[in-house]
Protein backbone atom coordinates (compact mmCIF):
# COMPACT_ATOMS: atom_id res chain seq x y z
CA UNK A 1 0.00 0.00 0.00
CA UNK A 2 2.83 2.36 0.90
CA UNK A 3 4.45 1.75 -2.50
CA UNK A 4 1.24 2.68 -4.27
CA UNK A 5 0.81 5.86 -2.28
CA UNK A 6 4.41 7.00 -2.78
CA UNK A 7 4.46 6.35 -6.51
CA UNK A 8 1.00 7.80 -7.06
CA UNK A 9 1.94 10.95 -5.19
CA UNK A 10 5.09 11.27 -7.26
CA UNK A 11 3.25 10.63 -10.50
CA UNK A 12 0.32 12.91 -9.75
CA UNK A 13 2.32 15.74 -8.25
CA UNK A 14 4.64 16.10 -11.19
CA UNK A 15 3.29 14.46 -14.29
CA UNK A 16 0.19 16.54 -15.01
CA UNK A 17 2.07 19.20 -16.94
CA UNK A 18 5.51 18.01 -17.97
CA UNK A 19 6.23 21.02 -20.12
CA UNK A 20 9.53 22.12 -18.72
CA UNK A 21 12.52 19.82 -19.25
CA UNK A 22 14.04 20.51 -15.83
CA UNK A 23 10.85 19.39 -14.16
CA UNK A 24 10.77 16.30 -16.40
CA UNK A 25 14.25 15.37 -15.23
CA UNK A 26 13.24 15.76 -11.58
CA UNK A 27 10.21 13.55 -12.14
CA UNK A 28 12.39 10.93 -13.82
CA UNK A 29 14.83 11.07 -10.89
CA UNK A 30 11.91 10.50 -8.49
CA UNK A 31 10.79 7.54 -10.58
CA UNK A 32 14.29 6.05 -10.55
CA UNK A 33 14.67 6.30 -6.78
CA UNK A 34 11.21 4.78 -6.20
CA UNK A 35 11.71 1.97 -8.72
CA UNK A 36 14.94 1.02 -7.00
CA UNK A 37 13.49 1.44 -3.52
CA UNK A 38 10.85 -1.19 -4.24
CA UNK A 39 13.12 -3.65 -6.04
CA UNK A 40 15.32 -6.20 -4.38
CA UNK A 41 18.72 -7.65 -5.13
CA UNK A 42 18.27 -11.39 -4.70
CA UNK A 43 21.96 -12.14 -4.35
CA UNK A 44 22.85 -11.61 -0.70
CA UNK A 45 26.56 -11.42 -1.40
CA UNK A 46 26.54 -8.50 -3.82
CA UNK A 47 24.80 -5.46 -2.43
CA UNK A 48 23.67 -6.38 1.07
CA UNK A 49 27.22 -6.62 2.44
CA UNK A 50 28.27 -3.18 1.21
CA UNK A 51 27.48 0.20 2.73
CA UNK A 52 26.84 1.84 -0.64
CA UNK A 53 24.78 1.27 -3.76
CA UNK A 54 26.63 2.17 -6.95
CA UNK A 55 24.53 4.04 -9.52
CA UNK A 56 26.37 3.85 -12.84
CA UNK A 57 25.70 6.19 -15.70
CA UNK A 58 27.27 7.10 -18.98
CA UNK A 59 29.02 10.43 -19.43
CA UNK A 60 25.89 11.61 -21.22
CA UNK A 61 23.41 10.43 -18.62
CA UNK A 62 19.65 10.65 -18.90
CA UNK A 63 19.07 12.68 -15.73
CA UNK A 64 21.80 15.32 -15.98
CA UNK A 65 21.93 17.54 -12.89
CA UNK A 66 18.79 15.96 -11.41
CA UNK A 67 20.99 13.16 -10.11
CA UNK A 68 21.79 15.42 -7.17
CA UNK A 69 18.37 14.48 -5.81
CA UNK A 70 19.29 10.76 -5.91
CA UNK A 71 22.95 10.64 -4.92
CA UNK A 72 23.40 10.50 -1.17
CA UNK A 73 19.89 9.15 -0.53
CA UNK A 74 19.67 5.90 1.37
CA UNK A 75 17.91 2.77 0.26
CA UNK A 76 17.71 -0.05 2.75
CA UNK A 77 20.35 1.67 4.91
CA UNK A 78 22.85 2.01 2.08
CA UNK A 79 23.85 5.31 0.53
CA UNK A 80 23.61 5.79 -3.23
CA UNK A 81 26.77 7.05 -4.89
CA UNK A 82 27.24 7.73 -8.58
CA UNK A 83 29.91 6.43 -10.93
CA UNK A 84 30.56 7.56 -14.46
CA UNK A 85 31.29 4.72 -16.85
CA UNK A 86 33.28 5.45 -19.98
CA UNK A 87 32.88 2.22 -21.90
CA UNK A 88 29.76 0.47 -23.13
CA UNK A 89 30.63 -2.72 -21.25
CA UNK A 90 29.30 -2.32 -17.72
CA UNK A 91 31.70 -3.11 -14.87
CA UNK A 92 30.61 -5.59 -12.19
CA UNK A 93 30.31 -3.03 -9.41
CA UNK A 94 27.22 -1.35 -10.89
CA UNK A 95 24.09 -1.97 -8.82
CA UNK A 96 21.86 0.44 -10.75
CA UNK A 97 22.54 1.29 -14.39
CA UNK A 98 20.91 4.23 -16.15
CA UNK A 99 21.08 3.76 -19.91
CA UNK A 100 20.29 6.80 -22.05
CA UNK A 101 18.38 6.12 -25.29
CA UNK A 102 21.37 7.16 -27.40
CA UNK A 103 23.48 4.38 -25.82
CA UNK A 104 20.92 1.56 -25.94
CA UNK A 105 22.24 -0.07 -29.10
CA UNK A 106 25.81 -0.23 -27.78
CA UNK A 107 24.67 -1.23 -24.30
CA UNK A 108 22.76 -4.20 -25.71
CA UNK A 109 25.64 -5.16 -27.98
CA UNK A 110 28.44 -5.05 -25.39
CA UNK A 111 26.66 -6.50 -22.34
CA UNK A 112 25.38 -9.96 -21.57
CA UNK A 113 22.89 -11.01 -18.93
CA UNK A 114 25.84 -12.64 -17.17
CA UNK A 115 27.81 -9.41 -16.71
CA UNK A 116 24.62 -7.55 -15.72
CA UNK A 117 23.67 -10.00 -12.95
CA UNK A 118 22.24 -8.29 -9.86
CA UNK A 119 22.03 -4.92 -11.62
CA UNK A 120 18.86 -2.88 -11.87
CA UNK A 121 18.76 -1.57 -15.45
CA UNK A 122 16.68 1.49 -16.30
CA UNK A 123 16.29 3.36 -19.55
CA UNK A 124 14.25 6.33 -20.65
CA UNK A 125 12.03 5.64 -23.61
CA UNK A 126 9.90 8.72 -23.08
CA UNK A 127 11.53 10.05 -26.22
CA UNK A 128 10.99 8.30 -29.55
CA UNK A 129 13.33 5.35 -29.77
CA UNK A 130 13.73 2.90 -32.64
CA UNK A 131 14.90 0.21 -30.18
CA UNK A 132 11.76 0.09 -28.07
CA UNK A 133 10.81 -3.48 -29.12
CA UNK A 134 14.26 -5.05 -29.15
CA UNK A 135 15.69 -4.74 -25.65
CA UNK A 136 16.62 -8.43 -25.41
CA UNK A 137 15.66 -8.97 -21.78
CA UNK A 138 18.44 -6.77 -20.42
CA UNK A 139 16.38 -3.74 -19.42
CA UNK A 140 14.16 -4.11 -16.35
CA UNK A 141 12.51 -0.69 -16.18
CA UNK A 142 11.62 1.65 -19.02
CA UNK A 143 10.35 5.15 -18.39
CA UNK A 144 7.58 5.85 -20.90
CA UNK A 145 5.84 9.10 -21.73
CA UNK A 146 2.19 8.78 -22.62
CA UNK A 147 0.80 12.14 -23.70
CA UNK A 148 1.67 14.39 -20.75
CA UNK A 149 2.10 11.57 -18.23
CA UNK A 150 5.22 9.70 -17.30
CA UNK A 151 4.80 6.02 -16.51
CA UNK A 152 6.97 2.95 -16.53
CA UNK A 153 7.16 -0.55 -17.90
CA UNK A 154 8.48 -3.55 -15.99
CA UNK A 155 10.16 -6.34 -17.91
CA UNK A 156 9.68 -9.27 -15.52
CA UNK A 157 11.67 -11.62 -17.76
CA UNK A 158 14.67 -9.27 -17.58
CA UNK A 159 14.29 -8.91 -13.81
CA UNK A 160 14.30 -12.68 -13.37
CA UNK A 161 17.32 -13.10 -15.66
CA UNK A 162 19.27 -10.37 -13.84
CA UNK A 163 18.36 -11.76 -10.40
CA UNK A 164 16.28 -8.76 -9.32
CA UNK A 165 13.04 -9.07 -7.37
CA UNK A 166 10.23 -6.64 -8.15
CA UNK A 167 7.67 -5.87 -5.43
CA UNK A 168 4.10 -6.89 -6.22
CA UNK A 169 2.78 -3.38 -5.59
CA UNK A 170 5.30 -1.97 -8.06
CA UNK A 171 4.21 -4.57 -10.61
CA UNK A 172 0.61 -3.38 -10.20
CA UNK A 173 1.56 0.23 -10.93
CA UNK A 174 3.70 -0.36 -14.00
CA UNK A 175 2.83 -1.87 -17.32
CA UNK A 176 4.17 -5.44 -17.40
CA UNK A 177 5.97 -6.27 -20.62
CA UNK A 178 7.43 -9.57 -21.58
CA UNK A 179 9.77 -10.23 -24.42
CA UNK A 180 10.43 -13.66 -25.84
CA UNK A 181 13.58 -15.35 -24.59
CA UNK A 182 15.80 -15.81 -27.62
CA UNK A 183 17.52 -18.79 -26.03
CA UNK A 184 14.27 -20.69 -25.53
CA UNK A 185 11.64 -21.00 -28.27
Amino acid sequence: MLVSVLLCLTINAYSEHLLDSERQLKVKAAFVINLVRFSQWRSKNKVQKRKTIDLCLYQYNLLHNSLDSIVGKKIKYREIRSKIIKTFRIPEQCDIILIPPMALKEFLEFNTTENLQNSITITDLSQNSPIINSLENKIIFRLIRENSRLSFEVNKTAADKLNIGIGSELMKLGKIVSEPDRNHP
